[in-house]
Formats: structure tokens, sequence, C-alpha cells
């Protein structure tokens, strides 16, 4: 779902026609009233005929009814009325505001921008419309630190409105400066303590920084304004998600898939929730609905893939891979069809040249270069890379998530009691998402060894030991024996 948009309630009414000497029941004066009254259906048709009958000649009448059509969110028939009004009323700033805020409505954003440093031009002081109205035009061509000079002089000439500080904050959040954007964020709560736009967004901000707890919070916050928002419930589900809480997850996409049931994004998630937690027949439908609603999206045949690896269908993993590579050519999809090919298909031969591509990929998808790395014997450039990643991670759970992976790293070598110390280090942390670490094949050497026991019972996670742990515990030993051996 697109992000929702704050725009300035501009006042249309600030208009003032020429002095004419019209009857007030003339066809021009009864569409004026009607415009007024904001009554701009009603007020098109008498604009209109009053234009076809030339009883208006000055432009004014242009002006209006291209703002009921701007009002009524009729964009292209505005233009036109814009683009023959400007002609004839040459001199008035406020109409050609407009007319550049029309232009970004249908994306001219160059266009717009041209028309309202026309406008500067012709004002006598600065307004702060006309900034803001910039902003979101260099917002909206990617030109975030543009828009961000724009909305702070914005700020300055409107110091006591909430939304040039909100979009401070998103040109930050594209910028990926999430603490500086959460600052702007907390700035309009202190303008407007019911600003509560601003929830969703400081919301993503905190899960970009990893802090799930915080960002669930915001979302929740926000949906007690909208309810029905499906944009921001499968955000929170995707929080909730990667902190363990995957049933409340899997509720909250099922209301996502009840508002929208063509959003494909909600199969995805909702089907890669549901292997997690072991439920993979159920997992593999909604990813078959996700690959029938958008085929030409990568990730839904990598996740698909993955959950046939756990329902063993093997074959049809690789189709899927091969697919998603032809889609994206990924560092994180070769890695997986080399793991297939090693540990199932026994084709090392194939596996190595995947890996060697996935190696090859020095830009994207890192962790998975790194675990590519590890599987073709070069386990200490693995281990250098996590570690740099943790000297270097800001965030609290991103350094959890590196701490996790580098003990996946020692795991897999055999190296339990490495692995364990860095376990510690990530739940330490903050770590939450106990169903992945339940289910995840690169623990299963040490998952029922008393130490593990032990750290677990450390941070008071408790796994019940059923039939898919079991399952899965099995199928893992054909992967530890192929990496001891190889």
């Amino acid at each position: 779902m697109k992000r929702r948009l704050l725009f300035f309630v501009l006042l249309l009414s600030g208009f003032q026609a020429l002095a004419q000497d019209f009857p007030p029941d003339s066809l021009y004066r009864q569409g004026e009233r009607l415009y007024f009254d904001k009554q701009y259906e009603e007020a098109i048709p008498k604009l209109t005929e009053a234009l076809e009958k030339g009883l208006q000649r000055d432009g004014w009448a242009y002006v209006y009814r291209a703002s009921c059509y701007q009002n009524l969110r009729q964009y292209e028939q505005a233009l036109v009325d814009y683009e023959i009004a400007i002609t004839k009323v040459t001199d008035n700033p406020v109409v050609f505001f407009h007319y550049g805020s029309c232009l970004r409505r249908v994306r001219k954003y160059e266009k717009a921008i041209a028309v309202i440093e026309k406008v500067m031009e012709m004002r006598d002081s600065p307004q702060g419309s006309d900034g803001y109205e910039l902003g979101l035009n260099y917002y909206n061509l990617n030109e975030f630190e543009k828009g961000f000079k724009h909305f702070k002089k914005t700020s300055e000439l409107l110091p006591s409105s909430p939304e040039p500080i909100f979009w401070m904050g998103e040109c930050r959040q594209q910028q990926l400066r999430n603490e500086e954007a959460v600052v702007f964020f907390n700035k309009t709560f202190e303008l407007d303590k019911d600003y509560y736009y601003s929830y969703p967004e400081r919301g993503l901000c905190y899960s970009n920084m990893g802090e799930y707890g915080r960002a669930i919070a915001d979302y929740e916050a926000y949906l007690k304004h909208d309810p029905e928002n499906y944009w921001v419930l499968s955000k929170m589900a995707s929080c909730k998600s990667y902190v363990g809480r995957s049933e409340e997850a899997i509720l909250d996409l099922n209301r996502v898939i009840e508002l929208a049931p063509d959003n494909a994004e909600a199969y995805q998630d909702r089907g890669s929730i549901k292997s997690t937690i072991g439920k993979h027949e159920a997992g593999l439908k909604d990813l078959n609905q996700a690959v029938a609603m958008d085929s030409a999206n990568d990730w839904n045949y990598f996740l698909r893939a993955q959950v046939r690896v756990k329902l063993r269908d093997y074959e049809g993993a690789l189709k899927d891979l091969d697919t998603a590579i032809a889609l994206d050519d990924y560092a994180l999809f070769y890695h997986w069809r080399a793991r297939i090919r090693f540990y199932y298909m026994k084709q090392p031969a194939l596996a190595k040249a995947d890996l060697e591509v996935s190696i090859a990929h020095t830009e994207d998808c890192q962790d998975a270069r790194a675990y590519s790395l590890m599987m073709v014997g070069r386990e200490q450039e693995a281990i250098e890379y996590f570690k740099k990643q943790i000297s270097k991670s800001k965030y609290r759970r991103k350094k959890a998530g590196n701490y996790y992976d580098l003990g996946c790293i020692y795991s897999l070598m055999g190296r339990k009691e490495d692995a364990l110390k860095q376990l510690d280090k990530c739940l330490d942390l903050g770590y939450s998402n106990y169903d992945h670490l339940r289910y995840d094949h690169d623990w299963s050497n040490i998952r029922k060894t008393p130490e593990f026991a032990s750290l677990m019972a450390k941070y008071n996670i408790y796994f019940p030991v059923d039939a898919m742990q079991f399952q899965r515990e099995q199928e893992t030993k054909i992967f530890l024996v192929e990496y001891k051996g190889k």
C-alpha cells in the first residue's frame, strides 16, 4: 500500500475575481457562489454554461472550474482549465500556485517546480506553502536533500505546523538516517499530540533500527485511528514475526487479506510465517497464491523454494530458485540453490559453481556471501565478515542478528563452545525470534546438548519437543554429515 501523504489544506477561497458588473443571478455568479459554498459538482455546469455562452471573459470562470475539478481530484480536467486561465489571469500568484500543485498531482514534478519558482518570484513576501510544495516535488523526484531544505524553510515560516516537520522526517527516513527521522517525528507530537500520521512512519524507522517492540507500539497507536489500514497491519505483522509473535502476525495478515484480497504480499508474508512455525503445507498454499497473483516477484519463488525444501520437494525448490535467478541475479538465490544441490541433490560440482557466483557478488546480500564462503572452506573469511558487522552495527537488534549469524557459522563448523558464546550475546541483546531459533537447521547439532538447554534456561526459553521438531532434527543430520565430510 502506498503510504498516506499529507498535504496542506489549501484554501482555494482565497481567489478574488476581478471586479465585473455581473448580475447576481447570472450563470457566472451562480457558479461562483456554488464554488465558494464548496458545492463543486453543482458549480461546474453553471460555470461551463457561462463559458459556452461567452458570459465571462477574464479567465476567472476557468479558475473556479479548475479549482472545482481539483477539489474533486479530477486533475487532468483541472489542468486543461488552469492552462487557459494562466493566459488570462497572468499576474495572480495564487492561480499559478494551484496550477503548480495540480501538476504535482499528475506527477509532472519538474514542470511543477518551475511553476512554483515563478510563483515565488511573483509574491511580495515568502509563503510557507510555496516551499512546502517545492519540497513535495523534490521528495517525489527522490531528491531528498533538496526536499528537506525546502521543508526546513517552510517550518521556519510556519513554526507551529507539524506538516513540514513530518516531511523533514520522511526525507531523513528515505535517506536511511533513521535516528534523525525519529527526532522529527517526535517533534510533530510536541506540536500536536494528536498528529497520529507520524506513528507509522516513526514505526518504520524503529523497525529499520531493529527496535521491533517500539515499532509495534507505534503501529498499534495508529490503528486506533485507522483500523483498516492494511499497509500498517502488514508492517506490524512483519515486526511481530521478528520477535516470535508469529500467531499474532498471522491473525494480522488474515485481516489484511480480508481488507485487500488482491494483496499478493500479504499471502507471501503469511505463507513464510506459517512455514516458520512448522505449518509448511499451509505456507505452501499461501505462497502458491502469491505466485499466481504476482508471477514477476522473485521473492515469491525464493520463499516458496525454502518451504519446498522443508517438504523435501527438492526438484520443485530448484525450479523456483531457477525462476528467481532469472528474475533477479541475486547472491542469496545462488547460495540457496547451492545448498540444495550440495546437501540434498548430491550435485557438488553444480553447487560449487553457484557458491562461486554467490561469492563474486560483492555488492548485494553479504550475509549470504559469508555463508557461501564457509561452505567452500573459507570459514575464517566468513567469521571475520560477521565480526566486522558486529563492530559496525549501531543498532542493538541488528548487532544481535550479527551475533546470531556468527553463532550459526561456528555451529556448522562444530565449534560448539564458540557458537554458544555468540548465541548468549545475541540473546542478551534482546533477540526474541524463538520460533526461528527453535527450528533453524544451523543449530541442530547442538540444540539437544545440555549446554544449549542451560543457555535457554538462563533466558527463560523453553522449547516443547514435538513431532515437527524431531522431523527437522533428523532431516538436518544429512546437512551436518555432508558439511563435516566435505
